[in-house]
């Protein structure tokens, strides 16, 4: 209804009027009070209308991001909820979809006052590579009922080791060489350490020492593999490093070449064999005597262990006489230098020679090299300086009163046959 001022206000009525009003102004004071608190409360509901709405929930973001994760890790990002909103929300659950996507310490029956927030942490962990879509859906009695924030991320499969660094026994003054085989995700990078110290410029997947000392021994080697999603380091490696032995073992002490003759010439050879266990250097080769030559062993020349050079001494007598020197290797081994005494005589030419004949090899050969020695069982030097292609050798260079002794081996495409028994041929003395 309507009051309007006149009704609150006494007035003058006609006297119908006052008999018609009459019991209502008998009763004025608890009637308009009534009417008045009738009044109050109709107005005090209305003017309420439009006032009792909830309040309404904002994120920070409509969707989230986390790039790339290496699988078996984890990520984390904070998503705020802001009310704003007049009155408080309440927010009844937080639901995430996506495999590796969660809410840290989950959420619900959780109150936002008016104007305030609240902190999510998400986050995402990822178990396989690969791109990876989910979301997260706020339930609350805000106006927007259902709030949902996408969520996004790409699983990385992180840097693995595959074949470990192996390790390595070398002797000193050798290198030693570690590698590994590792895989990942892009462009792979490498830091080998010793000892846990990092090593300058070794960043590569090989890395190779320098030359090896003693104090190496028992040293630690391994590598750190790098990429885009993190890094692993491998097993540590061992290096073991052996004392060096250098050593220079000599087929003899001596070489005699007894009766050559004049304008002839005798060969006889000395074998060198590194016995150690590191390489041994020649330093230098020298010789002397009238008459003596030497070849097959030069300055310079390398002997890896267990490695042999013969070196051949030629006697070329100038006159009918007898002659002495020596020969004298010289070296970096712990025996160095090898000295080997010479011997040889000179002799008028005769006439005396040695023929050789022998069965055909039954395989396909080129042809044969003929071997000759003053001692039975060697050393023997070769005597034709092209490959022999019948089954028989004459050896002009025999002296009278001698003994000679005798191997031939034969040649193919693959190399040289094993040494033929030998034989003897005894040089008259005239």
């Amino acid at each position: 209804m309507e009051l309007r001022p006149d009704d609150l206000n006494p007035r003058e009525d006609t006297p119908n009027q006052r008999v018609a009003t009459e019991p209502l102004r008998q009763h004025s004071p608890l009637a308009l009070f009534a009417v008045l608190a009738t009044l109050l409360l109709n107005l005090t509901l209305s003017g309420c209308v439009g006032l009792t709405s909830a309040g309404t929930l904002v994120a920070s973001a409509t969707s989230v991001s986390f790039g790339n994760i290496a699988t078996g890790s984890k990520s984390s990002q904070t998503l705020t909820l802001t009310n704003t909103g007049t009155v408080s929300i309440m927010i009844s659950n937080a639901a995430v979809s996506g495999a590796g996507f969660n809410v840290v310490g989950g959420i619900s029956s959780v109150s936002i006052a008016a104007g305030k927030n609240h902190a999510l942490q998400i986050q995402f962990a990822p178990q396989a590579a690969g791109n990876v879509g989910g979301s997260l859906v706020v339930a609350s009695d805000a106006t927007d009922s259902t709030l949902t924030v996408s969520l996004s991320g790409t699983g990385m499969a992180a840097p693995s080791i595959t074949t470990q660094p192996a390790s390595q026994t070398v002797t000193a003054g050798q290198s030693a060489m570690f590698d590994v085989v590792a895989r990942g995700s892009g462009t792979l990078t490498y830091q080998w350490k010793k000892n846990g110290t990092p090593i300058s410029g070794a960043t590569s997947s090989t890395y190779t020492t320098p030359a090896t000392t003693a104090s190496d021994n028992g040293a630690q080697f391994n590598v750190l593999v790098s990429d885009s999603t993190g890094n692993v380091a491998s097993n540590a490696a061992a290096l073991t490093v052996s004392a060096a032995t250098l050593l220079l073992k000599v087929s003899t002490a001596s070489l005699s070449f007894a009766r050559v003759n004049i304008g002839s010439n005798g060969v006889l050879g000395v074998s060198f064999t590194n016995a150690g266990n590191s390489n041994v250097t020649v330093s230098n080769v020298s010789i002397s005597g009238a008459g003596f030559t030497a070849s097959g062993v030069s300055t310079g020349q390398i002997l890896t262990p267990g490695q042999t050079a013969t070196l051949n001494v030629i006697f070329t007598p100038a006159a009918a006489v007898g002659a002495t020197g020596s020969v004298t290797v010289a070296s970096n081994a712990t025996n160095s230098p090898a000295i080997i005494s010479l011997s040889g005589s000179g002799v008028q030419t005769s006439s005396h020679s040695a023929t050789l004949s022998w069965t055909a090899s039954t395989s396909a050969v080129e042809g044969y090299n003929v071997y000759r020695s003053t001692v039975s069982g060697g050393a023997y030097a070769r005597l034709n300086s092209s490959t022999v292609a019948a089954n028989s050798y004459t050896d002009p260079t025999v002296q009278p009163g001698l003994v000679y002794y005798y191997m031939v081996t034969s040649v193919s495409f693959t190399g040289e046959s094993f040494d033929s028994n030998e034989v003897s041929a005894a040089i008259p003395d005239s």
